[in-house]
């Protein structure tokens, strides 16, 4: 296995990376919006099955579990195995807040922990896309992560809880 992988949002970000980087930063694995959902209230804490709007949902408390529904779980094992070995991750996918959430709960289900690092693509035309040479020097140039658009991407999630 790679000891690098690069985890993009969706599938046509998967390909327009290879075609930038071919596999310089390691295997390129989609996901496919959000793989994790939320955990119920009662599967936290059972006498929570009777959950009322007064129950706050801190940060932390509630895990995640995988979604269910089209080709998902193919993309979780294909991720999930690659992590095994991975001793850096490449987060490309959306540059906004749940792009960065989508990689980040991947990470953390699978409590990862080597380095990762964040590919920021503003946009996908000719320009700009990492089809052209301006995406392969952003991921030349990219920096050890930092989490303030998770920070801001958990609250957001949260109320959109079912």
């Amino acid at each position: 296995m790679a000891d690098q992988i690069v985890i993009t949002e969706k599938t046509s970000q998967a390909k327009d990376v290879r075609a930038a980087v071919g596999s310089r930063y390691g295997i390129i694995l989609p996901a496919e919006g959000h793989l994790f959902d939320l955990l119920e209230p009662e599967d936290v804490v059972p006498a929570w099955k009777r959950w009322s709007p007064i129950l706050l949902r801190p940060e932390g408390l509630y895990g995640t579990r995988p979604a269910e529904g089209g080709n998902k779980a193919a993309k979780l094992k294909a991720i999930r195995d690659a992590l095994r070995t991975a001793k850096r991750v490449w987060l490309a996918t959306d540059c906004d807040r749940e792009g960065q959430l989508i990689g980040q709960e991947i990470l953390e289900h699978y409590e990862y922990r080597g380095q990762v690092m964040r590919v920021l693509f503003t946009a996908q035309d000719p320009q700009t896309s990492a089809t052209h040479s301006a995406g392969q020097s952003q991921m030349q140039n990219m920096a050890a992560f930092t989490p303030p658009q998770l920070r801001a991407g958990r609250p957001t999630r949260s109320t959109t809880y079912r």
